[in-house]
């Protein structure tokens, strides 16, 4: 069914975006309180958004978990992360040694030195506002360009004048541990933020900078409206951030979501098997135990058991609690708790493009951690509003369980073009689902209130 024929949402059912980024076009923030969707969940990516993030979330940020209570300002759930695509300009600060200039290599002397005769000053290299004011401990010069060299592949013999000129136009690395307590400061800020967007992607090359001959072929300025630092069509080089160097940054954000409590949203691009080897060294050790059929038998045997030495009178409705009764016993069992866990307690893959196959390993009951599958039009169906379903989307949304779906826009602007992706998205996957519109969007917002929130609207509601 294409999008001429399906109907539109009833505009009193709610629609929640699980995944965004309207802060790289700062122009259209204030439409926010009028747009269709009820809240927007708002990725952070870099150095140039995380404040901006902030700074949307003072005036737009939910007080509360209470969504029938909030005001009509009230739509932004922020997410501050660093992207992987921007993960070079972070350096390990522990690897940095202070005396580099002795343990470096033939190759990294060479380009040091073609540096300097390029005569290419700081004040040339970020003319275009790349980066920002310059933290302290940021790697400079020879440092510098040892980290690049360090963290980008392919490793070259020897390299051309023009990738000379592209390692010494790259941002000045920010240390690792800046960062994560910035990170920290976000989050403690608004107790009700995520951890996001984080994760690995094994395709994406660095864009030239814009003070590079080959940045773009249609024009030689930047468009002045969108944040500073994404691609905005400039051409590709023929470098990609080493994908060891991406899970330790990756590792490193949620540790820091694990130690707050926050859920997490992931980007995984042609690394899926790579991302759940690095979720899975989070919760390695702390595995759920999943009784097997005859475990469960001995424990209802034992339950039954008690009740006959008590001299209980078996009532019906003893079967509907049975179930709750034996749910607490092994979550006592796990000590499932939220708190001090090395693990965040919810995940989403945003707009997830794996393999049913490789969908179907997070589905394990033994896995602590409570998933989420999200999915966009712009990402999973190629922005295209018009045409049908593709098969291959529509059983990867079946084999999704009711229960871990969320739908997101991945969009960049606020506003009338994201409500309609929004829309969208969650019109087809009711209609794969086989629910009513009003079940399936009402069940959508469930979700997403679950992963955003957890526990938090029942910790509300005790106070």
């Amino acid at each position: 069914m294409s999008s001429n024929t399906r109907s539109p949402i009833p505009p009193h059912l709610p629609l929640y975006d699980a995944h965004c980024h309207p802060t790289d076009t700062m122009s259209l923030i204030p439409s926010i309180p009028n747009m269709r969707a009820r809240a927007l969940t708002i990725m952070a990516t870099r150095s140039q958004d995380q404040h901006l993030v902030h700074e949307v979330a003072e005036k737009y940020g939910v007080k509360s978990p209470d969504i029938e209570n909030w005001g009509k300002e009230e739509r932004v759930i922020p997410s501050f992360g660093w992207h992987p695509w921007f993960a070079h300009e972070l350096y390990i600060d522990s690897e940095v040694s202070e005396d580099s200039e002795d343990s470096q290599d033939e190759k990294t002397k060479e380009i040091h030195s073609s540096l300097k005769n390029l005569n290419l000053s700081n004040q040339q290299q970020q003319q275009h506002g790349d980066v920002q004011k310059e933290p302290k401990n940021r790697l400079t010069d020879d440092t510098k360009t040892t980290h690049y060299l360090t963290v980008l592949r392919p490793h070259r013999s020897s390299f051309s004048v023009s990738e000379i000129k592209l390692i010494s136009a790259l941002p000045d690395p920010t240390p690792l541990s800046l960062y994560l307590s910035t990170l920290r400061a976000n989050l403690q800020s608004h107790p009700y933020a995520l951890v996001g967007e984080i994760g690995l992607d094994s395709t994406f090359r660095l864009p030239y900078p814009w003070t590079h001959e080959h940045s773009s072929s249609a024009s030689d300025s930047r468009d002045e409206k969108l944040t500073i630092g994404g691609r905005e069509g400039r051409k590709l080089t023929p470098f990609r951030v080493d994908l060891s160097h991406q899970k330790r940054v990756m590792r490193a954000q949620l540790d820091v979501a694990a130690e707050l409590g926050r859920a997490v949203s992931v980007h995984g691009v042609r690394a899926h098997g790579a991302v759940l080897e690095v979720l899975q060294s989070t919760w390695e050790g702390h595995l759920k135990h999943v009784p097997s059929k005859r475990e469960r038998k001995k424990m209802a045997a034992q339950k039954a058991a008690e009740k006959n030495a008590s001299g209980s009178i078996a009532n019906p409705e003893d079967e509907n609690t049975n179930g709750k009764d034996e749910e607490q016993q092994l979550k006592q069992a796990n000590n499932d708790d939220e708190t001090s866990k090395p693990y965040p307690p919810r995940i989403c893959l945003h707009s997830y493009s794996g393999t049913a196959s490789t969908l179907q390993l997070y589905l394990s009951p033994s896995i602590p951690a409570e998933i989420f599958f999200s999915f966009s039009t712009a990402i999973n169906l190629d922005d295209d509003l018009q045409s049908e379903t593709p098969e291959e989307f529509l059983e990867l949304v079946k084999k999704t369980p009711d229960h871990m779906l969320l739908i997101e826009s991945d969009l960049h602007t606020a506003g009338e073009r994201m409500d309609e992706r929004l829309e969208d998205i969650a019109t087809r996957i009711c209609e794969i689902k086989g629910w009513g519109v009003e079940e399936g969007v009402r069940r959508l917002a469930g979700n997403w209130e679950r992963f955003v929130f957890g526990d938090r609207m029942k910790e509300e509601e005790r106070k």
